[in-house]
């Protein structure tokens, strides 16, 4: 972990307010059944945020908590993924965990949210793949993250069966 109290006192208090802001947007999608594009990508803008700040500090709780929820928000924002109610809760949840390991900073990282982050990471599996990912030649698993195009491993393999 990054030990300068400035920077982590000021990256508490970022990540604070992302969180406060995305909350009425998480619970407005929970009500209404279905998702608002821009509120998404603003709930997926925050919580991308506070994975890459708290990556760069070394919080590594805050850390993987927030790549759970991200990946679930990057499918939804992404259309690979269509919002269902009982995506909310987790959701919610992680919002509420990721407040408490923040307030916990710097003198504790809190404990990992190891049962949050599989409940989050069980709804991608009826997620598609990202779009142009041949996952079965890329070795991306359904739902996994596939790079951008394909992976070159992928295109290896398929020039391999071309001359069969």
């Amino acid at each position: 972990m990054l030990s300068d109290p400035n920077l982590i006192a000021e990256f508490v208090v970022e990540s604070l307010e992302h969180l406060e802001a995305i909350e009425p947007l998480l619970l407005e999608l929970e009500k209404r059944g279905s998702t608002d594009a821009s509120a998404l990508n603003e709930i997926f803008r925050a919580v991308h945020s506070i994975k890459g700040a708290a990556g760069f500090l070394g919080l590594e709780n805050v850390c993987s908590l927030s790549h759970a929820a991200e990946s679930l928000l990057m499918r939804l924002r992404d259309g690979l993924c269509e919002f269902r109610v009982e995506m909310a809760e987790p959701l919610l949840r992680a919002v509420d965990a990721l407040r408490a390991l923040l307030r916990g900073l710097p003198d504790s990282q809190g404990e990992p949210a190891s049962d949050l982050i599989a409940k989050l990471e069980a709804l991608l599996a009826p997620c598609e793949p990202p779009r142009g990912c041949d996952w079965m030649a890329s070795g991306c698993p359904p739902g996994g993250t596939c790079p951008a195009g394909d992976a070159p491993a992928g295109a290896l393999l398929r020039l391999d069966a071309v001359g069969r």
